[in-house]
């Protein structure tokens, strides 16, 4: 009688395995279809938030502490008096500030004396007017003082929104469902192949019934 090879043996298990996981993959269409149809979905009922960026040069003493003078600018430039002047010169009332301003910041150009002024609204008008309306209310305010402001960029209508990034975010969410999907189809074949791993220790093999002579 002839023998099974051993790398025969060992490679069978492997081929069942296979046979049962092809079918499976097709876990992988159905769960990026369904992540990709979800996102798009998402995507489109959120409001796009646009970004509308000012730059003001500020002219500081020679000497002193540059960096305690900026900080300083800083938090005059965020506070409650230039705001209202901002508001003033847009002609609009906190209200309607409210209901259009998403975001705002201040931070300085590493290394030198430029403030960047960020304006985030669901309006890409109001952003820009915002901004602009902000750099010279702060401007106006720093004629008698130590620090001479100017503004170095205005901003500009920007079309393209800052949230949502529909490009990222759709394939971020096509690289994550195949992942996912692969790993669903994995561990569904892997159950599938156990199951039948065991099904024939389970089957316990019933005696033959002895038919008695009528």
């Amino acid at each position: 009688m002839g023998t099974n090879h051993p790398a025969k043996l060992a490679s069978a298990p492997h081929r069942s395995f296979v046979r049962i996981l092809l079918p499976c993959l097709a876990v992988i269409p159905a769960v990026w279809l369904a992540a990709m149809a979800g996102t798009t979905a998402y995507l489109f009922t959120r409001l796009p938030i646009y970004r509308a960026t000012a730059k003001v040069l500020l002219e500081v003493p020679r000497t002193g502490a540059v960096d305690t003078l900026l900080a300083n600018e800083i938090v005059r430039l965020d506070s409650q008096p230039v705001l209202r002047s901002t508001m003033m010169l847009l002609r609009k009332t906190p209200d309607e500030v409210a209901d259009s301003l998403h975001a705002k910041s201040v931070s300085r150009l590493h290394g030198t004396t430029v403030l960047t002024l960020r304006v985030d609204s669901t309006s890409r008008e109001f952003a820009r007017d915002f901004a602009n309306g902000w750099a010279s209310a702060y401007q106006q305010t720093t004629q008698s003082g130590d620090a001479k402001a100017s503004v170095l960029e205005p901003a500009v209508l920007e079309w393209t929104p800052v949230y949502p990034n529909k490009a990222k975010a759709l394939l971020l969410t096509a690289l994550v469902s195949v992942v996912v999907g692969l790993v669903l189809a994995v561990g569904l074949a892997g159950l599938l192949h156990l199951n039948r791993k065991a099904t024939p220790a389970s089957v316990v093999a019933q005696p033959p019934k002895n038919e008695g002579n009528i």
